[in-house]
């Protein structure tokens, strides 16, 4: 990203990163941009699709639609994020993308 003038004011355009919330310095940092893209994962056709058993299935799924408002099954369907990383946390997360290995950190009381 670059400076831009707006009314003779020049503003900069600032980044943090999403996972660890840091401030990322564009002199001195490089900011890494991950693209997450989740969607309803389709089997291909066997060429089997028209069976009575398929159309029963698929007017059934059809029916559940009628149902359902079309902004909340287009995010069940199909949805595209975004995220800033820091350098440290690039690596953290190529290494460990799911953070399977990441212990659940417990908020206890003093009590």
């Amino acid at each position: 990203m670059t400076a831009f003038s707006f009314f003779g004011r020049e503003s900069m355009i600032h980044h943090s990163c999403d996972r660890c919330k840091k401030l990322i310095d564009r002199e001195h940092e490089i900011r890494y941009v991950v693209n997450l893209e989740i969607q309803v994962a389709v089997e291909p056709c066997d060429g089997e699709f028209c069976d009575e058993s398929n159309l029963a299935e698929l007017e059934e799924i059809l029916k559940q639609l009628d149902h359902c408002d079309c902004d909340e099954i287009r995010s069940n369907a199909y949805q595209c994020r975004q995220y800033d990383l820091c350098a440290d946390c690039r690596n953290e997360y190529l290494a460990d993308p799911f953070a399977s290995e990441r212990q659940p950190e417990f908020g206890f009381s003093d009590n």
